[in-house]
C-alpha cells in the first residue's frame, strides 16, 4: 500500500528535472513537484548555492564544489499544507542540507494538526533543531551526516531515532 499522494518541494532546476524524468519514466502520476525552497516564512526569496553534487546545493551554506547560485521563492511547509488542500499528512522526509531548523519553525501548524512522522536529515544547529523538535514532534528518524548506525533515544515523550 503507498501514498494516495506525494508532494515534493525541490528547488535545484537539475535535481527537479531528474525527479520528474523518473516519475515519467516509472507511469508515477501522484506525486506533485513543487519549486520551492522550504523555510521558516513563506514568499521570500532566498539564493540557493548550487553543487555540481546532486542533491547538495544549499541555502544554509557555499557546497565545496559550487557551480553558481538561483533565486527562488520560500514556502513553510505549513503554506504548501494549505495551498495543496492537504487534509491529512502521515510522513515528512526533510533532507535541506543544513536548513533543517528553518524548516521545522516553519511547520508548527501541520506538526500539531497531523503529528505525522519526521525523517529528518541533521546537517546544522543540531542541539536547536532537537530542543524545538521536542517540543513539537512526536516521532521522528534524524539521521546525521556522518552516522554509520541507527540508535535511538528517547526525550521528553517524543522518540527520535538517531
Amino acid at each position: 500500500m503507498g501514498a494516495e499522494r506525494v508532494i515534493a518541494i525541490e528547488p535545484d532546476p537539475r535535481t527537479r528535472n531528474i525527479l520528474l524524468r523518473n516519475l515519467k519514466l516509472n507511469k508515477i502520476t501522484h506525486v506533485a513537484v513543487l519549486r520551492e525552497a522550504l523555510w521558516n516564512k513563506s514568499g521570500e526569496r532566498a539564493s540557493i548555492m548550487l553543487s555540481s553534487k546532486s542533491g547538495l546545493s544549499s541555502v544554509m551554506r557555499k557546497p565545496t564544489e559550487s557551480v553558481g547560485q538561483i533565486e527562488v521563492r520560500t514556502a513553510t511547509l505549513d503554506e504548501i499544507v494549505r495551498r495543496q488542500g492537504l487534509n491529512r499528512v502521515d510522513f515528512v522526509k526533510i533532507d535541506v542540507e543544513g536548513a533543517e531548523l528553518r524548516v521545522i519553525e516553519g511547520c508548527e501548524e501541520l506538526l500539531a494538526e497531523f503529528k505525522p512522522l519526521l525523517l529528518v536529515e541533521v546537517k546544522g544547529e543540531k542541539e536547536r533543531l532537537f530542543k524545538l523538535m521536542e517540543e513539537r514532534v512526536t516521532w521522528c528518524l534524524a539521521p546525521t551526516a556522518t552516522a554509520r548506525t541507527t540508535s535511538s533515544y528517547r526525550l521528553s515523550g517524543s522518540n527520535y531515532y538517531i
